[in-house]
C-alpha cells in the first residue's frame, strides 16, 4: 500500500508557492527566509508534534532535466514540498501538526496559493491532502519501530557508551554491580523528548 509501511506513515505534498510579491512582500524570498531560520532554532519546534520521526521542507524552483533524450520539465511555479515520517494515521497527524506549531505553519503555508489557514483544521488538513503525494518507496530507517522505542534506545546506547567509558578497568564484582544498576535504571526511565538526545 503506498504511503504506509507497518506503523508508519510516509507523508510528502506539494504546494505551489505564490508568485510575484504582496504588500512588498517576495513570497518565495520570504518563505526562503523563514525555513532557513527553523533550521537555526534548536530544539526544532517540530519536537512538538507527536509521532514525528523526520520532517522536512523544501522549495522546488525547477525540476533538472535527467539528460537526452528527456525534455525539460517546466513548472509553472516554485513549489513548497513536504515530506515527513510518522507514527500512525495520516489525518491525526496533520491535525496533531496544526495543534502543536500553528505559527510556524502560518509563517510557512500563507505564502503558498490556496492556503485556507488554521481557523479551520478541517480545511487545513483538506488542503494538505489534496496537495498529497503518494509514496511508493519509502527509506524510513525504523519502519518497525515506533518514534518512542527508537528515542529510548537511542537513550540506552548513549548511556551504554557513557557506561563503559567509565568502568575501564574496575574490578569484576564492582563492575558487575554496577551493570546491573544500569539494566535497573533503564528499565525504569522514562522515554526521552525528541529533540533531548
Amino acid at each position: 500500500m503506498p504511503n504506509v509501511e507497518k506503523q508508519s506513515y510516509a507523508f510528502a505534498a506539494m504546494t505551489p508557492i505564490l508568485t510575484g510579491s504582496t504588500a512588498g512582500v517576495v513570497h518565495a524570498a520570504e518563505l526562503r527566509s523563514v525555513l532557513a531560520r527553523l533550521t537555526a532554532t534548536a530544539p526544532s519546534p517540530i519536537t512538538r508534534v507527536p509521532g514525528t520521526h523526520f520532517l522536512r521542507w523544501n522549495i522546488l524552483d525547477g525540476m533538472p532535466q535527467l539528460g537526452y533524450p528527456t525534455a525539460p520539465d517546466l513548472l509553472k511555479s516554485k513549489y513548497l514540498l513536504l515530506e515527513c515520517d510518522f507514527d500512525g494515521a495520516r489525518d491525526a497527524w496533520i491535525d496533531g501538526l496544526a495543534a502543536a506549531v500553528p505559527e510556524l505553519l502560518t509563517s510557512i503555508y500563507r505564502h503558498c496559493t490556496g492556503f485556507p489557514g488554521l481557523t479551520d483544521v478541517d480545511a487545513f488538513r483538506g488542503y494538505l491532502v489534496a496537495c498529497q503525494l503518494d509514496t511508493t518507496l519509502d527509506f524510513a530507517p525504523y519502519a518497525n519501530e515506533s518514534l518512542d522505542r527508537v528515542l529510548r534506545a537511542l537513550e540506552t546506547q548513549r548511556r551504554f557508551v557513557a557506561f563503559m567509558e567509565k568502568s575501564q578497568g574496575r574490578p569484576d564484582i564492582e563492575l558487575r554491580m554496577a551493570f546491573s544498576q544500569l539494566v535497573e535504571q533503564l528499565r525504569d526511565m522514562p522515554t526521552p523528548r525528541p529533540g533531548s538526545i
